[in-house]
C-alpha cells in the first residue's frame, strides 16, 4: 500500500462521505489528499 501521493483530479467540493470518512469519488483515498495534502488509503 503505502502513500500515493496528492490526487490531482481530486476537490473538497467531489467528496462523498462513507463509513465515517470523506471519500474522493475519483481515486477512493481519504482526506486530507483533496486539500492538497497527502492521500492515505
Amino acid at each position: 500500500m503505502g502513500n500515493p501521493g496528492a490526487c490531482p483530479a481530486c476537490e473538497a467540493a467531489d467528496l462523498e462521505r462513507r463509513g465515517g470518512k470523506d471519500m474522493c469519488p475519483r481515486c477512493h483515498y481519504i482526506q486530507p489528499c483533496c486539500d492538497g495534502g497527502e492521500c492515505s488509503v
